[in-house]
């Protein structure tokens, strides 16, 4: 058994040997660039760039797509783009809604539980579903943030191009949101909080439209594990603890109010950090946008 697997391992160095041979340069040099920014990406605890980086060496065959007519007005535009990174990438189509309406049934059952620490970590859980249908929605604004560059013939400036993006994942959420109210109606577990996730949409967008924003690297002076993971982190992390007072104490007019204006604050926060992300740096000299910000 250990000779037949020297003389395997033997045979498969000789073969690679040879076909090392014939790999043309620039290959292997594209290869090293790609493996070193992989290398780089996991060092800054960015697993989005890492996996999208990893996932570009894969050569697919060209397959027929179903693609979306092209839009007759400019307010479309965006929203059309949206839907088309989606299509490019079908498990975020219907992991939106679904994300949505798994936090519905969350919060139903948080209601219905007996034991507080129960309610509360299933009521957080439901907050944490809601914020992940609108993160996995917001692939257009992602891509758009780790490249200002995509955007730059649009006819918006980067800063209204973030309310913008916030269209489909709020349109996919809330129809995910108000499946999971219908369902849970038909099912028997109506609460009257439970509509309180359908308005914490525009809260839970402006979250994910932070992390969309939030840049491929930390900047100057973010370092160490706990710092990377809180600056990757800190949109979620702010809007859901403030968001989360608002379930327990449902009843009112003041809940929904807080929620609307935590979602105008949050999507406030997501056009700032790209208009900043959109500016040039020092050692850029002019924007590759050459747009008013």
């Amino acid at each position: 058994g250990g000779a037949l697997t020297v003389l395997c391992a033997t045979g498969a160095l000789m073969c690679a040997r040879r076909a090392a041979e014939h790999v043309p340069a620039r290959v292997l040099r594209a290869q090293c660039r790609l493996a070193f920014r992989v290398t780089a990406a996991l060092y800054a605890l960015d697993l989005r760039n890492a996996r999208s980086l990893a996932g570009s060496v894969h050569h697919r065959r060209r397959t027929r797509r179903w693609r979306l007519p092209q839009p007759r007005g400019r307010a479309l535009l965006v929203p059309w783009r949206d839907l088309t990174a989606l299509l490019r990438a079908p498990s975020r189509l219907p992991g939106a809604p679904l994300w949505s309406t798994t936090g519905v049934v969350l919060l139903a059952l948080a209601a219905r539980a007996d034991a507080r620490e129960a309610a509360v970590l299933l009521g957080l859980t439901a907050l944490y579903a809601g914020y992940l249908g609108a993160l996995r929605a917001c692939e257009g604004a992602r891509a758009d943030g780790d490249d200002p560059r995509r955007a730059s013939q649009l006819p918006w400036p980067h800063a209204s191009l973030a309310l913008h993006h916030a269209l489909v994942p709020a349109l996919l959420c809330g129809l995910g949101a108000a499946a999971g109210l219908l369902g849970c109606a038909l099912l028997g577990l109506w609460h009257p909080k439970l509509p309180l996730l359908l308005a914490g949409v525009p809260a839970f967008v402006g979250a994910a439209l932070v992390t969309a924003y939030r840049g491929p690297s930390p900047p100057v002076g973010v370092s160490g594990v706990a710092g990377v993971l809180l600056w990757n982190a800190r949109g979620p992390l702010v809007v859901l603890a403030l968001a989360a007072p608002a379930y327990p104490n449902g009843g009112g007019l003041g809940a929904p109010a807080w929620l609307a204006l935590l979602g105008c604050l949050s999507l406030g926060w997501a056009r700032r950090l790209a208009a900043l992300g959109a500016r040039p740096t020092p050692h850029a000299g002019v924007s590759g946008t050459g747009r008013r910000r």
